[in-house]
């Protein structure tokens, strides 16, 4: 399990931040994660940035059948 303490940004409100927390689900100012979720967590909320030569999205289009 890995833990994290997140800093959110001064500019959000306070219902913002809220929202955020519940969200993130931080509990005593710290979000637990399982390990295999560190990546996938980092990089939709936190410093991870892209990869230039990952595809993504996986799914260019999708037709109705």
């Amino acid at each position: 399990m890995l833990k994290f303490a997140p800093v959110l940004d001064g500019r959000y409100t306070q219902d913002q931040r809220r929202a955020l927390q519940h969200e993130l689900q931080v509990e005593d100012g710290v979000i637990c994660l399982p390990r295999r979720a560190e990546f996938e967590f980092l990089r939709r909320f936190g410093e991870i940035a892209a990869s230039a030569d990952a595809v993504w999205p996986p799914i260019k289009q999708l037709e109705r059948k």
